[in-house]
């Protein structure tokens, strides 16, 4: 199905022809939104909105649940996507308990490093390159099942093999692309470390943590996490879930029997590039 023509607006043929939006956007209030979506009568109107959990208005996120209310309870021919990292709907919207009967979760999980090695070797074979066991097992180490690093690290590592005129991936390409997408994103996450108790004890833990074996949406136990000179792990990993050291991780379930996760999307993708950065990768790559 189609979106009726009369929803559409006209895009100009021509890039200079068209006209900046100068000043802020109208708002538009639920009630009217909803008037317009009412006079959609042939086909069905689908609506991908991505990235929602970056949406931190609270007002917005009430306006959004009062907006997918009308549209069920009105039978509206329209449906809504929105995409976003979140435990629970609960999480990513101020939800209205009417309103759980309308919704479909579909959860998505984090890649199996089959998966991961597929996207990696295609996209390398079609730039015409080899890619050897070691940088292959880097790249992995450095994803940890997050298909969207693995993209990242794969395209500036093959751009690194590319500008040195090369046809083989290596572990030095790989490093080159962990120094890089660290340096992009140090901004967003080194801050959430500076509370971590000072120490060689607390980097290592960390890093330990976030080379641990998790399950598809990043959860792992304390015996997932392989550190030597630890009496207590769990003990240890709990301390990184209070409020003063972060929270770094989150945890759930009851003590014996915890499950913890890092608090924030690829954290710990930036604690494995961060660790690696300050030493040879090859020992990581080459121990995977």
């Amino acid at each position: 199905d189609r979106v009726p023509p009369r929803f559409l607006r006209r895009a100009a043929a021509d890039p200079a022809e068209a006209k900046p939006v100068s000043g802020p956007l109208p708002a538009w209030t639920v009630a009217e939104v909803t008037a317009v979506l009412e006079r959609i009568r042939a086909g069905h109107l689908l609506v991908f909105i991505d990235e929602f959990d970056r949406l931190t208005d609270d007002h917005a996120k009430r306006d959004m649940t009062e907006l997918l209310k009308n549209c069920s309870d009105l039978a509206l021919r329209v449906s809504f996507v929105l995409v976003g990292v979140a435990e629970s709907l609960d999480e990513l919207l101020a939800l209205h308990r009417s309103i759980h009967r309308s919704l479909v979760a579909i959860p998505l999980p984090l890649l199996i490093d089959t998966d991961l090695i597929v996207l990696i070797t295609q996209g390398c074979a079609r730039l015409g390159l080899r890619l050897d066991p070691a940088p292959q097992a880097a790249l992995l180490l450095l994803s940890h099942q997050s298909p969207y690093y693995a993209q990242l690290l794969s395209l500036h590592a093959t751009d690194a093999t590319l500008r040195r005129g090369d046809t083989t991936v290596t572990l030095a390409d790989v490093a080159a692309a962990a120094q890089r997408v660290m340096d992009d994103t140090r901004a967003a996450f080194e801050p959430l470390l500076y509370r971590l108790p000072a120490g060689p004890a607390a980097s290592a833990l960390l890093y330990a943590a976030a080379r641990a074996p998790s399950d598809g949406f990043g959860w792992f136990a304390a015996t997932e996490v392989t550190l030597s000179g630890c009496a207590d792990l769990e003990a240890a990993l709990s301390a990184l879930t209070r409020p003063e050291t972060g929270p770094i991780l989150r945890v759930r379930g009851a003590p014996g029997r915890a499950a913890f996760a890092f608090a924030q999307p690829n954290l710990r993708n930036y604690v494995l590039l961060r660790q690696v950065a300050c030493r040879n990768p090859c020992a990581d790559a080459r121990s995977c």
